[in-house]
């Protein structure tokens, strides 16, 4: 029969060889693995905290970009709603409405407002027909002083719709000599019915 106390013995001397080499492992690991990961990473410290950096400088430019690529296309947008358009021929009788609102806007007498023919307009037939816009003359005769026919025009070149002046005439009046007559020819552009 076998003796229970060695049975004992014998496995707390496996028990106790495991546990020895498991210590050696460990001691192993720690001396030659471990020491060496330990060192890397204090020498990546440096190398990390610079990544670091450069993401959230990189990050920061990114947004900027994106910031400026926005202003840009909202400037291409602005630039494009104020951009002047040209009328389409049935729209001008609106034209002279608007003509003659900012007139009344301005306090300025409107005495005469009628569209010269389009022939009267051309000056070669052969380029207007060649052209995509017929120009229209629009033949005003105001009576007004010069202020206010400097905001009428600073308005009138504020709408969306491009208008020139082609001629402007200002004539002193006898009567009332901070009202002036004014002759006007604007300039707008109709396009072409395909």
């Amino acid at each position: 029969m076998s003796n229970p106390l060695k049975k004992i013995e014998i496995d707390n001397k496996k028990a106790l060889l495991i546990i020895a080499i498991a210590l050696l492992f460990v001691y192993l690991d720690y001396a030659f693995v471990l020491k060496l990961q330990l060192r890397n990473l204090k020498n990546s410290g440096p190398n990390i905290q610079k990544l670091k950096n450069d993401l959230s400088d990189l990050s920061l430019q990114l947004a900027r970009m994106q910031e400026a690529k926005a202003k840009q296309q909202q400037t291409k947008q602005d630039a494009l709603a104020k951009a002047k358009k040209f009328i389409r021929e049935e729209e001008i009788p609106s034209l002279l409405e608007d003509i003659s609102g900012a007139a009344k806007e301005n306090n300025i007498e409107l005495i005469q407002i009628k569209p010269l023919h389009r022939r009267q307009a051309a000056l070669n037939t052969r380029e207007a027909a060649a052209e995509k816009f017929n120009p229209i003359l629009i033949s005003l005769s105001l009576s007004c002083g010069y202020h206010e026919l400097v905001r009428f025009l600073s308005n009138l070149e504020g709408r969306e719709v491009f208008i020139a002046v082609e001629e402007l005439e200002v004539s002193a009046r006898q009567k009332d000599y901070l009202k002036h007559k004014v002759t006007l020819t604007l300039k707008a552009y109709a396009e072409k019915k395909p």
